[in-house]
């Protein structure tokens, strides 16, 4: 049987959750968006069900959601967050140890609250490769 555990996030609103491979060690992390700080929380997992202490990623203004998947093709982990006045979403590429570069806006219209990482897959024929 096991017992909750409650793992400090840091001040701020947190609205939603996501959990993923960060840092490439095949252990669940969780990330967690903060409208107020703005920032994205990170706790990473330490393989025994415990997680690290959290480290804070800053975004763009009021992150309302977030998303683990890599966004940029290069086989690591980015984190994207929907922010709801900036005017678009913050990718924050992964450098596979569990860091992040830099914060960049992409355009998307103000108002986002929600984000779906969707991968497609597309085999081409030969003649198009």
């Amino acid at each position: 049987m096991f017992s909750a555990q409650h793992f400090s996030t840091g001040p701020g609103f947190h609205h939603t959750i996501a959990v993923g491979d960060l840092d490439g060690d095949d252990v669940p992390d969780v990330a967690i968006p903060d409208s107020q700080t703005p920032a994205v929380t990170v706790l990473r997992g330490l393989g025994d069900g415990t997680l690290a202490a959290y480290a804070k990623w800053p975004t763009f203004t009021e992150p309302q959601d977030v998303v683990i998947a890599d966004l940029t093709g290069d086989g690591l982990a980015d984190l994207a967050t929907a922010d709801y006045t900036s005017g678009g979403v913050t990718l924050l590429r992964g450098l596979g140890s569990g860091a992040f570069a830099p914060r960049e806006l992409l355009a998307a219209g103000s108002g986002l609250i929600a984000l779906i990482a969707v991968v497609i897959l597309v085999k081409l024929a030969p003649s198009f490769r």
